[in-house]
């Protein structure tokens, strides 16, 4: 099967920006809990830059939720 070439802008991966606002906190929050810039945390947010797997856990551990509701599915969810 052949691969195809997926651009970086094509697809969201992770849902940062929905879980902090089903938790209840903010991005600001989020950039002072972990000491990184307010254009780190925009780029995360915004899904131009992920952040590595081990800030993952801990944005999930911090938000007390299971790191796979950071993630978009990869499953078509109308099936």
């Amino acid at each position: 099967m052949a691969r195809r070439k997926v651009e970086r802008t094509e697809i969201a991966i992770n849902r940062i920006k929905g879980a902090l606002a089903d938790s209840g906190k903010t991005i600001g929050e989020l950039e002072r809990h972990f000491g990184v810039a307010r254009s780190t945390v925009s780029h995360w947010v915004n899904n131009k830059v992920q952040p590595d797997v081990y800030t993952f856990y801990a944005i999930a551990e911090w938000l007390d939720i299971d790191i796979k509701d950071l993630f978009h599915s990869t499953k078509d969810k109308k099936k």
